[in-house]
This record gives structure tokens, sequence and C-alpha cells, in this order.
């Protein structure tokens, strides 16, 4: 037969069988379990890189059981009787476990997952920051990551576009607009894990062109030098050394208008930079400081030469070694300085005959200069000086009358070679020349133009007047051919007396200059 048993209930039956007085019986219980319900393994959990799980299962009804089972996965339930037991789940594991409740033969159940995520790596955006000039397309350098999934998304600056597509892209490409920043948050995800590391992008404007100002400046002993570049509208300036040895004021070298000092004798390059973050103009100047050369000297005032077109010149070599003589006509049309002699302390100039001219020496260091002059003169060649016969022979007439003839070109003289005598107009051709009796001098009719000079000479005698000739008595001799003479003899020591006989005599003169012959 069937009994009906109410769920929850227990009934004992009795089985008993008669004979007549005899009886047997036998027991028999019967139980129909209430069925469990409502079981409830509680909610799907998910930590990250924390092994604990606290389990939340339902409360069994009163006299059934929970038990958890592990399914699937990883884990170890510290209490399995227990409804909120605590779990360990390793990192990086999944486990998926059952809550079991059973109420005699009746039994339900429910399941819950645990995901213990592993921690991704540390996120690694790349550099800090990343600057560009006037380039708005920007590549990330994030490192991609060994768990985990990396994504790209703007933090701040709303002008920044990552590009479609690029968002899990470590080297996503990324537009920023220039003169624009932006920071940008590359983020490494592993289920409930995260990491995030940050990366600012700077699109700079290009700078104003750099103006330095003139391409240079040179100076004559002047170590302070003015700059003059152009102040920028964007971006800053500053003043640096390329090369040289210079001075920039601690105040000045952001000044348009700054101070540089430049010892005499140096020359340097300096840069005026224009910087708008990582973009730069840059113009250079060169400013030389020359140093005062030597004081020119050109050599002799005056160089004077007679009928010698070719004058050489003695101006003493530029110093120091920077600088240049060179020589130049200041008057004088006709001058010709040789060609590739002009920076020649000796060079040679023509000039001809009859000019004159002035000469320059410039010696030049850069913008520094000395000069001095030298005049040239080229005399004409004087007419040769004619000053009559060779000799003049007087006696006893201290007067001389010369007879030179007139100089064409320049002037004559007459000088004479002893003081005894006396000129009385030196610079006339016929002037007279006074010789006292018994003497005699030379007469020098000089033609002088300038240095050049011709001489020619007289000489001048004025003789004393010896006393009267006497030859002695007239003589005859018979049958003798020799006579002997008895003439007197000259007064005179420079005088001398000459015996002589008509033409056709036969007679024979022993000596001719004896008295006594």
């Amino acid at each position: 037969t069937t009994f009906t048993v109410t769920a929850g209930s227990t009934v004992v039956l009795s089985w008993t069988i008669t004979n007549l007085g005899c009886t047997t019986s036998d027991n028999i219980v019967l139980i129909n379990y209430e069925q469990p319900t409502a079981t409830s393994a509680g909610s799907a959990q998910s930590h990250c890189s924390d092994s604990l799980f606290t389990l939340a299962g339902s409360t069994p009804m009163t006299g059934a059981t929970g038990y958890w089972y592990v399914r699937s996965g990883t884990a170890t339930v510290t209490t399995p009787t227990s409804a909120t037991s605590t779990v360990i789940v390793p990192a990086g594991q999944t486990a998926l476990l059952s809550w079991v409740i059973t109420n005699g033969v009746c039994a339900d159940s429910a399941s819950v997952t645990l995901i213990n995520y592993m921690q991704p790596v540390t996120a690694n955006a790349g550099p800090d920051s990343i600057m560009q000039c006037a380039n708005s397309t920007f590549t990330m350098q994030a490192t991609t990551p060994a768990i985990g999934t990396g994504t790209w998304s703007t933090f701040t600056g709303s002008t920044a576009t990552i590009t479609t597509g690029m968002f899990n892209d470590p080297a996503a490409t990324v537009t920023l607009a220039a003169g624009d920043t932006a920071t940008l948050i590359w983020t490494v995800t592993n289920g409930t894990c995260s990491s995030t590391d940050y990366v600012k992008l700077i699109n700079y404007a290009t700078p104003s062109t750099a103006d330095a100002g003139p391409d240079s400046v040179k100076q004559c002993a002047t170590p302070s030098f003015t700059m003059a570049a152009t102040t920028p509208t964007i971006g800053t300036g500053k003043w640096s050394i390329k090369s040289g040895t210079a001075t920039i004021g601690t105040a000045d070298s952001n000044n348009v208008n700054a101070v540089i000092t430049v010892a005499t004798g140096s020359t340097a390059t300096l840069y005026w930079t224009v910087t708008n973050g990582t973009c730069s103009s840059k113009d250079s100047i060169v400013l030389v400081n020359y140093a005062m050369p030597t004081t020119a000297d050109a050599g002799p005032d005056s160089i004077v030469q007679c009928n010698n077109a070719s004058f050489t010149m003695q101006a003493t070599a530029a110093a120091p070694a920077t600088a240049v003589g060179t020589w130049s006509t200041f008057t004088g049309s006709t001058a010709t300085i040789t060609t590739g002699m002009f920076n020649n302390p000796a060079a040679t100039v023509t000039l001809a005959a009859g000019d004159t001219a002035t000469l320059i020496w410039t010696v030049t260091n850069g913008v520094c200069a000395s000069t001095d002059y030298v005049f040239l003169k080229n005399y004409q060649a004087p007419a040769t000086a004619q000053a009559g016969p060779d000799s003049i022979r007087q006696c006893a007439n201290d007067t001389f009358t010369m007879s030179a003839t007139a100089a064409s070109v320049g002037v004559g003289t007459w000088t004479v070679s002893k003081a005894a005598a006396t000129i009385t107009s030196p610079n006339s051709p016929t002037t007279t020349i006074t010789v006292p009796v018994g003497d005699s001098v030379m007469a020098y009719w000089t033609v002088v133009n300038g240095t050049c000079s011709t001489i020619d000479s007289v000489k001048l005698v004025n003789y004393v007047k010896p006393a009267d000739a006497d030859a002695g008595p007239d003589q005859h001799q018979c049958n003798t051919a020799t006579f002997t003479m008895a003439a007197n003899a000259p007064s005179v020591s420079t005088a001398s007396g000459t015996w002589s006989k008509p033409a056709g005599s036969t007679a024979t003169i022993a000596s001719v200059n004896s008295p006594t012959t």
C-alpha cells in the first residue's frame, strides 16, 4: 500500500502479521525530508592579488547541512561546512565553488566564481614628458604590459586626440595642436587590477626668427659692444658665446641690447638664440675689437731725386701681424705705385722728371687706421754748365770778366777755389771776378735744379808783370864761334826767359832759357 507522509515529517509504521493468537510485527520509519530551497553561494568575487576570499553562502534550514565543494580551479576552503568560510585562491587563479545544502536525501546547490587577478606590471607610459616643436603628431612610447591590457586616455588637454583604433597600442599616435599641452594616462588593467602612469605632451609653437642684428660689429680698441637684437614676440632670447673670448653681463644674457665685452685684439662670435620650449631659432654676430696698429711711419718726410723717376719707399712695416700698410696717392696724378706693391713698405713709385707728389702710408688693422705722408720730388736735370773757356790768363790785371752760358733750367752760381778771389755777382754768367796779381784760382760755374747739378770750371791766372828784358851788351868776336850770353835773369820766380833767333839764322842756342847760355 502507499502512505502519504507530509514533507518534513517522520512516521513510524508497524507491519504486524497475526495467525490466530500468534502475532509478529516489525517497524519501519518513513521520513519525508523537506527539500532545501533558495540555496545561494553568494555573488561572484574578483580580487586583485588578494588570495583571501570570504564566502557568502545561504544558511541551511534546520536539520540541513551545507558543504563547499571546489568544482574547478585551485582553491582551499578553510571551513567547508561554514556558509561564510574563507577561501584561499592563489593570484592568477579562478575557482568555481559549489555550496551544496543536504537535508537527508534532499540536496540543493549553487555555485560562485572566485577570481584572484594577478597584479599587472607597473604601468610605464614612457618618458615623463614628450616635448616637440611645431609637430602635432606624437608617438607614444609606453611599455607593452606582460600581464593585462594597456589603454590610453586623456587626463588633461581637451585638444589631444588619440588615433582611432590605437587606444591599446603602446606606440599610439596622438595629435596635439601647436602651442597646446596635454597629459595622457597609460592604464594597464588585469581584471580588477590596474596600474597607471602619466606622460605630459607639449607641442611648442615655433618661436620668432632670431635676429642678432648686423652680421658683424667692428670696433677699434673699444671693448664694450652694445647689441641690437630684435625682441622676440614668441619665446625668450638669450646671448651665448659660440667662439672666442667675450664677457656677457649676468643681467644682460636675455637683453636684446646687452653690453658685451671683447678684449682689444680679440674676436668673438655670439649666438642670439630665441627658445620656446624645445623650439629654437638662432642667429650669430661676429664682434671684432681691433687693436690700434703702430703709428704709421712713411719714412723720411720727403724724398728728392734728380732726374730719376723710380722712387723706393722707406716706410716701417705695419704691426701687429693683422695690420696692413697701404700706399696711396694724396697729390700728384702722375705718380704711379708699382702694381702688386701697394702693401709693400719698400714699394717703388714712378714719378716723371719735374713732377712732385705726396703719398700716404696708411696702416690699418680692421677699422683702426694711422696715416703718414711722404713728399716726392723728381727734379728735372739742369742744362749742362758751360763756364766759358777753360782758362783766362791776364797780366797784372786783377779783373776777370766771365763768359758762362746762362742756365735754361736751374740756377747758375759762381764759386772760387780761393778766398782771395772776389766774385761780384755770383749768379751772373758774366760776372767779374777779382784775382790778385800773381795769383791763380779755379772758378766754378755750377747750375743747380733741386738736387740736380752740373758744373764746369775755368782757370783764372793773373800774372805778375816781370822786369824789362835785358839781353846784355852786343858782342863781337874774331873767328870764335861760341858766344856766352849775359842777359838779366827774370825778376819773378814764375817768369822765364827764352832765347830765340831770327828765321834763317844758322846760330845754335845751347840752352834757350838760360840767361848765360
